[in-house]
């Protein structure tokens, strides 16, 4: 009987592990350029989406968003509630600066180069 096939999740969390090694070497540039990429893909693949794709990924968002305050005590519930309106300035800041930066980046960044070829 021939030997049964092994999954290749080893060589899935090596390549992880090999990617976080390489972000906790990066410099603060490298790391800006990085996440500076990573956001233009999500919006080009974001503005690609129909409107179908969109709701359903929404859906997914909303139901795990909904398993994730089920799941948590009460405690938690009202510790994270002060800790709301702090989280949802630094997101809003967050969002703000990566609105920017993307837009400093088609700026600088040619048409068709973004540097994932």
């Amino acid at each position: 009987m021939p030997r049964k096939r092994k999954s290749n999740l080893s060589q899935s969390s090596n390549k992880a592990r090999t990617m976080k090694l390489a972000r906790l070497k990066e410099t603060f540039p490298q790391a800006e350029l990085r996440r500076l990429k990573q956001a233009k893909r999500q919006a080009t693949h974001r503005a690609a989406e129909t409107p179908e794709l969109s709701q359903d990924r929404r859906r997914q968002q909303a139901e795990y968003l909904a398993s994730q305050r089920a799941a948590k005590t009460p405690e938690q519930s009202q510790l994270s509630s002060s800790a709301s309106s702090a989280l949802q300035q630094a997101n809003y800041k967050a969002s703000q600066i990566v609105t920017e930066t993307v837009k400093a980046a088609d700026t600088l960044l040619p048409e068709g180069h973004n540097g994932d070829d």
